[in-house]
C-alpha cells in the first residue's frame, strides 16, 4: 500500500505544479491593450476562456485515465480470483484421491 501512497502524492504534487504554472502563464501571455497610462496590465478575456478550456480538457483526460485504470484493476482482480480458485481446485484434487 505504500507504493500507491507515494504515486498518489507524486501525482498530486506534479499536477499542482503544472496547473499553477499553466494558470499563471496562459493569462499573462496576452494582455488587454489601450489601457490608461499607469493602470496595471490586465489579461485578455480570451486567455481566461482558454484557461478554462485547458482545465476542462485536462479534467476529461484524467477522468478517462482513471476510468480505464479502475477498469484494468477490476479485470486484474477478477483474473487473480479465478487463478486462485483454480489453484485451490487443483490442490484439493491432489489431496483427496476420491475427488476425481
Amino acid at each position: 500500500m505504500g507504493a500507491v501512497w507515494v504515486i498518489n502524492s507524486i501525482s498530486r504534487a506534479t499536477g499542482s505544479a503544472i496547473g499553477s504554472a499553466m494558470i499563471t502563464t496562459v493569462p499573462a501571455s496576452k494582455s488587454v491593450g489601450h489601457l490608461p497610462v499607469g493602470s496595471p496590465v490586465l489579461p485578455a478575456e480570451s486567455q481566461f476562456t482558454l484557461s478554462f478550456v485547458l482545465a476542462g480538457a485536462a479534467f476529461a483526460l484524467i477522468a478517462l485515465v482513471a476510468w480505464f485504470g479502475l477498469r484494468y484493476i477490476q479485470v486484474a482482480q477478477h483474473h487473480a480470483a479465478e487463478a486462485a480458485a483454480d489453484r485451490v481446485a487443483v490442490t484439493e484434487s491432489e489431496v483427496l484421491p476420491g475427488s476425481r
